[in-house]
């Protein structure tokens, strides 16, 4: 029996096979983002009910607060790379949020950090990323 791949007629033999050698799929892709992160900036409301409390100009890791949103209860961030997204009022405030980014900028760190361990062997905490 033979350990090729392809078998007479040089189709795949199975379904792993056939997804290997496929023109354009990569093993080692970036993940597809789909979250409400966009770069034209996001509407916000004029006014902030009293309810809510004013969180504009805060930051938070690399996000600044810029306002309220229409959508229910989130809030209009930046991320210092130019991306407008959106958080929680609960999210704002998290004192563990010290690193949070957008998804673009995460997944830019999680690159940086993987390839840190790959060529150093050492792992490297998330706020040591620039």
């Amino acid at each position: 029996m033979s350990k090729d791949i392809l078998d007479s007629h040089r189709i795949p033999v199975n379904r792993v096979a056939a997804r290997v050698i496929k023109h354009g799929v990569h093993w080692d892709t970036a993940k597809n983002i789909q979250a409400a992160d966009q770069e034209n900036p996001i509407e916000v409301r004029q006014y902030i009910p009293f309810k809510d409390r004013n969180l504009v100009g805060v930051k938070f890791g690399r996000l600044t607060v810029i306002g309220l949103s229409f959508t229910p209860k989130r809030w209009v961030v930046r991320c210092v790379c130019g991306i407008y997204t959106l958080r929680t009022a609960k999210a704002i405030r998290n004192p563990t949020n010290a690193d949070d980014r957008c998804e673009k900028c995460r997944q830019l760190a999680f690159l940086k950090r993987r390839d840190i361990y790959q060529r150093t062997g050492k792992e490297t905490p998330w706020k040591d990323l620039p």
